[in-house]
């Protein structure tokens, strides 16, 4: 017999476990249109779980090269730094969750290019993001970029975009924290299969 499964769609905030979260508690970490047309489930994971890859940045050294010129290279003592996501099973999906500072991204965690996993990213940095502006020109701004353990294709962390090639993207999710208990809470605009069986209770 199938256990049944209760999920509170009050308030827009689906939990196994609480009751709703009025939305005074609840802070956002992005303001968006798929955010407000998101249900948003209970991650088990806390803020202050993640590391804050503000603080995990690459460092960079310069060294003359024989001709004279300088050259950038990375200090091989950050190459050692932690694994900066944290995998979460949610919905039916496999989430890669990052945190800047406070703001908190979730990603789908196996990379698009070759499969490997973001959540084991190392790298997250600040970069030129290129944009099709409202008049059909091109817009740079500054955005973070999460950067593949394997193969170090570099994804917005906005919009999933691969900077190196057009043709790969990750799936992005809307995130929110819990403003009492500081829990992190995703955002999904469609429900797994797997959350309708067995009995419901709305």
């Amino acid at each position: 017999e199938k256990k049944s499964k209760n999920i509170n769609i009050r308030r827009k905030v689906l939990s196994p476990r609480t009751a709703a979260i009025p939305e005074n508690r609840v802070r956002s970490t992005s303001n968006t249109q798929e955010e407000k047309e998101a249900f948003f489930f209970h991650s088990g994971i806390m803020h202050d779980e993640l590391i804050d890859a503000a603080l995990h940045g690459p460092v960079y050294k310069t060294k003359f090269t024989v001709t004279g010129r300088t050259q950038e290279f990375k200090d091989p003592k950050t190459l050692k730094d932690p694994m900066l996501g944290k995998q979460v099973e949610l919905n039916g999906k496999t989430l890669a969750l990052f945190r800047h500072g406070l703001q908190v991204y979730a990603m789908e965690d196996k990379c698009c290019h070759q499969g490997a996993k973001l959540h084991r990213a190392r790298e997250i940095l600040i970069e030129d993001i290129e944009e099709l502006g409202s008049s059909c020109s091109t817009e740079t701004k500054r955005g973070l970029c999460v950067i593949c353990p394997a193969h170090h294709y570099r994804f917005d962390l906005d919009t999933g975009r691969c900077l190196h090639h057009e043709g790969y993207a990750q799936q992005v999710f809307p995130c929110k924290v819990d403003g009492d208990t500081g829990e992190v809470l995703i955002g999904f605009r469609n429900f797994s299969k797997d959350q309708f069986e067995g009995d419901l209770d709305f």
